[in-house]
């Protein structure tokens, strides 16, 4: 099941960028392990949108969400307080085309 968590930073941009290093590390290791399928920051700076991979083997949206939860709370961007809020949603994908997707990292 995919979970999406769209998230707001802190207005201090300086130190949503002093934590991006290990908060990038954090994603590698998410989407070597299967658990991040998409991710990034918005165009303005204010924000992200992750697109989680989580282990629910049933319609049970709560323990998506459980998991996902987890997921956010690990990042090292929670640990240094730049999100100011977040919002995880399942999500399921009708419509794809993975080859527009082209990442920059």
């Amino acid at each position: 099941m995919l979970v999406t968590n769209h998230v707001r930073y802190i207005a201090d941009l300086d130190a949503v960028a002093a934590a991006r290093p290990e908060h990038r590390a954090y994603m590698r290791q998410l989407r070597d392990k299967g658990r991040l399928a998409a991710g990034g920051p918005f165009e303005d700076g204010t924000g992200a949108l992750f697109l989680y991979v989580v282990d629910a083997t049933s319609a049970e949206d709560g323990d998506a969400v459980a998991q996902a939860e987890a997921i956010a709370a690990a990042d090292p961007y929670t640990a240094a307080g730049v999100v100011a809020e977040h919002t995880l949603t399942p999500w399921h994908v009708v419509y794809a085309r993975p080859e527009l997707i082209t990442p920059t990292d």
